[in-house]
């Protein structure tokens, strides 16, 4: 990480930026790699890992120093919340769930039912439940749905959701599908 850390080190003091909220939203960058530094050769594009470098550096600068409570975050990790059980044959290892792929509108809503499941049952089986409503939420919209579309849900959009479902995942091993099915009840 030598070169990026030089190269953003090399940009934040040559551009005036004094805090990481503008550096995140900052897209002169590129063009500070591109002007500054010269390509390596047979590399079309030498600011991809440099950008890379940058946006995670943001992300772990904000995500270290964000003072909300975990749940109130886009991304949990198990580490931070008081009372979760955390299998010991967890073979996902899986230390954060992330809700960045949930629609803002349903985003909260989703949030408060897995806070209430996170203390009674096991970790894994909360990851794996945010799985299958990522999926849930995202068959719908993908069929044309927009927020809100759950006031209106009735029987045939359940069947609809059943027969995509079961088209999506023929190939699938039948635990997945139905687990696609019951998870979301």
């Amino acid at each position: 990480y030598r070169m990026p850390v030089k190269r953003l080190g090399d940009y934040l003091s040559a551009s005036g930026i004094c805090g990481i909220e503008e550096l995140k939203e900052d897209e002169r960058f590129i063009r500070y790699i591109d002007k500054h530094y010269t390509r390596r050769k047979g590399c079309s594009k030498n600011w991809v890992n440099d950008l890379a470098f940058k946006n995670g550096f943001v992300e772990f600068i904000c995500e270290f120093y964000d003072e909300r409570e975990e749940m109130e975050k886009d991304v949990w990790h198990a580490a931070n919340i008081l009372g979760v059980k955390i299998s010991a044959c967890d073979r996902r290892g899986r230390g954060s769930i992330s809700f960045a792929d949930i629609s803002e509108y349903y985003r909260a809503m989703v949030k408060r039912y897995l806070g209430k499941l996170v203390t009674r049952r096991s970790w894994s089986y909360c990851g794996e439940m945010l799985v299958y409503l990522k999926y849930f939420f995202g068959i719908f919209y993908r069929h044309g749905y927009g927020d809100g579309f759950l006031k209106n849900l009735c029987r045939g959009d359940v069947e609809k959701y059943l027969i995509w479902t079961m088209e999506e995942h023929k190939d699938s091993n039948a635990t997945y599908r139905s687990k696609a099915i019951s998870f979301v009840r």
